[in-house]
């Protein structure tokens, strides 16, 4: 299991358009002396890292957003006018390097991050993650401003077995579409002092949007409060490195507002894994306590080729800068995905994981 982290009140957060209360974060921000940031752009702001990273800076620096729009009515309702929202595509140059002028940081989140879209739309997906990021890190450049890009766990590999954990200075062995392209990307990243950020597998309740439906911390919570079996494949045995979005977004303030030297890399991960098999169990638990039943958990046979090791990064460097990191326990992030999940649980086409 996860190591345990400290016992906290949990948010009373909600999704989406359910979201009226006043938002409380997992923990404080940095403190007062550090020097405020003036202008912060946020590209990919409608998506689900996008919009909680919005959420913490928006109280103590000018927010700008680019992004598709498709959610920018979302944002208005929760930040009213504290936000400039920009409709915008990564490859929209102009408008880019306009949205980037004047500000003194750029965090780059847009991106697809589904694999089978990356494989089956390879060019599209090229156009906006590798073509993407260079017009972004192209724009920073021309403003003056910091680069802080997201980057994945993906770049280093998905199947390949691999010593465990992965560090900063690891091969990148991407085996997928999407990790190859986001390698690609840190490239482009790295043609100027940056900081990039490898993500392990973000969950939890979010800052604005809700969860991607294809998570698997989504699916079985949305299967658990329906009282549906958790499916998992094989004898569950893959170890994910879960860390909060909320950790995420935290850690991404930090470095924005008190800026480390660039270039930097950094792993931002829990730094261990829990499987898959106990993260059901866990789902299963918290649903028997909230809701008063308990799931059944099924095993399915892996399917050819789809079996993958258990991965996790190694996070010493980021909790070298941030002390606090990582903050959420596993399972109080689960709890509160649960009291918030019946405002975007629905059947899925693809259940199994």
């Amino acid at each position: 299991m996860a190591r345990p982290g400290p016992e906290r009140t949990p948010p009373s957060a909600s999704w989406g358009t359910h979201a009226r209360e006043p938002w409380r974060s997992w923990g404080p921000g940095p403190s007062s002396s550090m020097a405020a940031v003036r202008r912060v752009l946020v590209t990919g702001i409608g998506g689900y890292v996008g919009s909680s990273i919005a959420r913490r800076l928006v109280d103590r620096c000018q927010v700008a957003g680019v992004g598709r729009g498709t959610k920018f009515g979302v944002l208005r309702e929760i930040f009213g006018g504290r936000l400039e929202l920009v409709e915008c595509e990564m490859a929209d140059r102009d408008t880019l390097r306009r949205a980037a002028s004047g500000v003194d940081v750029v965090i780059h989140t847009a991106s697809p991050i589904v694999e089978r879209y990356c494989r089956d739309h390879p060019e599209e997906a090229a156009r906006t993650i590798v073509d993407g990021t260079r017009n972004v890190t192209e724009a920073a450049a021309e403003a003056g401003a910091l680069l802080v890009h997201l980057s994945t766990l993906s770049v280093y590999s998905s199947y390949r077995e691999r010593p465990m954990p992965l560090r900063e200075d690891s091969a990148l062995l991407p085996d997928t579409t999407y990790g190859t392209l986001k390698a690609e990307a840190e490239r482009e990243a790295a043609r100027i002092p940056s900081v990039i950020l490898r993500i392990s597998n973000a969950y939890g309740v979010g800052g604005a949007v809700a969860p991607h439906a294809h998570m698997v911390t989504r699916l079985f919570v949305s299967r658990a409060i329906r009282a549906e079996p958790l499916m998992v494949l094989g004898e569950g045995a893959e170890g994910l490195d879960l860390i909060h979005v909320q950790d995420v977004a935290r850690f991404v303030e930090q470095v924005t507002v008190e800026p480390p030297g660039a270039p930097l890399v950094l792993n931002v991960s829990a730094g261990t894994t829990v499987t898959l098999r106990s993260l059901a169990e866990l789902v299963r638990q918290i649903t028997l306590e909230h809701h008063g039943w308990a799931v059944e958990i099924r095993s399915e046979p892996v399917p050819a080729g789809k079996a993958r090791p258990s991965r996790w990064l190694a996070n010493d460097r980021a909790r070298a800068l941030a002390p606090w990191f990582p903050a959420v326990a596993l399972a109080d992030g689960l709890r509160e995905m649960v009291r918030c999940a019946p405002q975007w649980a629905e059947p899925h086409r693809k259940e199994r994981l």
